[in-house]
C-alpha cells in the first residue's frame, strides 16, 4: 500500500511540476485530487484512478476526466442536488426525477 501511495502522489506532483515554475495550483484542489487518486488506486488497483472517463455536466456537456476526479465530481453533484431540493432528504424517491 505504501508503494501505491508514493507512486500516485509522485505522478500527480510530476504533472504539476511539468507545468513549469510559473504554474499556480489551488492547494485545496490539488490536495483533494491527490487524496482521491490514492484512495481509488488502493481500492481498485495500481493506476486505475488515472483511466479517463466522460463525465456529463449539468449543462449536458461532457468533460473527459480521470476516474479519481470523476468520483469526486459525482459525489459533489449528488450533494448539490440535495442542496437544491431539501425535500429529497425526506422523500428520497424524488431523486429519480
Amino acid at each position: 500500500m505504501t508503494r501505491t501511495v508514493k507512486a500516485t502522489a509522485l505522478r500527480i506532483f510530476k504533472e504539476v511540476q511539468d507545468k513549469g515554475e510559473r504554474a499556480e495550483e489551488d492547494l485545496v484542489k490539488l490536495t483533494t485530487k491527490v487524496q482521491n487518486h490514492i484512495i481509488t488506486n488502493i481500492l481498485l488497483g495500481k493506476d486505475k484512478s488515472f483511466e479517463v472517463l466522460s463525465y456529463e455536466n449539468e449543462d449536458d456537456t461532457t468533460t473527459d476526466m480521470e476516474l479519481g476526479d470523476f468520483i469526486d465530481a459525482t459525489v459533489l453533484a449528488f450533494f448539490e442536488r440535495f442542496k437544491k431540493n431539501k425535500i429529497t432528504m425526506i422523500i428520497p424517491a424524488l431523486l429519480k426525477y
